[in-house]
């Protein structure tokens, strides 16, 4: 074999070796922006008050029941591109206020790295896509940590365990309470009370400030429907009055199909 021909054959088998390189390399970034979901939109930090009912007139059951169902919408909001949550959890009894069972936060996550987009330059476009790789790596593992830290804080909540039930059922507590956790954050702001909403004790408001928070009222109990109605139209005043910007009440049924409790 002449020299002229074996030079010939290594400058075909580069030519070669190089087109394979941009073809994997190409193949590579475009089957990371493939695999990439579309970016979902910001979700501002979330800051939640939940007041359980552990009251003789509330059936233990529903509680459970909302405990699970706000343990798993939690866990599915810990995404990519959102701002983190804060949660506050208090117990309604005969004396509510500051009656605190359980409180935790979720940190903010930032959006997945966008795949590069591809360059002529194989050497250029092997690099940006072995540098996005390494970086969707570590945005993926600190995603699942996060999830993982946040699960352990949701079993709480799912297996959450009140003392005997209470005599006495005093609701103004709990909005003292969301009052009091709403005034040190910012952004979104929602008040879930699991409850009957049959106030029994004789408490004084205090300077509440529900301005601008979500109330729903789920797994709303109901013997007499008139009754109920009247007992839904004082509460929703009393929320309105203090700035809340929608009050919804959901009865067992409507809780149970309600996937998005918040």
């Amino acid at each position: 074999m002449s020299s002229s021909y074996s030079s010939r054959l290594w400058v075909h088998i580069l030519t070669l070796l190089l087109v394979l390189e941009m073809l994997s390399s190409c193949g590579s970034a475009s089957q990371a922006q493939g695999s990439q979901a579309t970016p979902s939109p910001f979700r501002f930090f979330i800051a939640l008050q939940i007041c359980l009912d552990n009251s003789g007139s509330f059936p233990p059951v529903y509680r459970v029941a909302a405990q699970k169902s706000i343990a798993a919408r939690i866990n599915s909001l810990v995404q990519p591109n959102s701002g983190g949550m804060a949660v506050f959890v208090t117990q309604i009894a005969k004396s509510t206020f500051q009656n605190d069972v359980l409180d935790f936060s979720v940190p903010a996550i930032q959006p997945l790295p966008t795949a590069p987009a591809a360059n002529p330059d194989p050497y250029k476009n092997a690099a940006a896509t072995k540098a996005y790789k390494k970086a969707l790596q570590a945005a993926l593992d600190n995603l699942n940590a996060v999830k993982a830290q946040v699960k352990h804080d949701t079993d709480s909540l799912r297996n959450l365990q009140l003392p005997a039930a209470s005599d006495g059922t005093d609701i103004p507590g709990c909005l003292d309470d969301a009052s009091e956790h709403f005034s040190h954050v910012s952004g979104s702001k929602v008040l879930l009370i699991v409850s009957d909403m049959q106030n029994n004790i004789n408490t004084q408001f205090s300077t509440v400030n529900l301005q601008g928070v979500v109330v729903r009222v789920l797994y709303r109990v109901c013997e007499v429907a008139s009754d109920c109605q009247k007992n839904d139209s004082y509460w929703r005043k009393v929320f309105m009055q203090y700035g809340s910007a929608s009050v919804n009440f959901y009865d067992p049924a409507e809780s149970d199909a309600l996937h998005e409790t918040f």
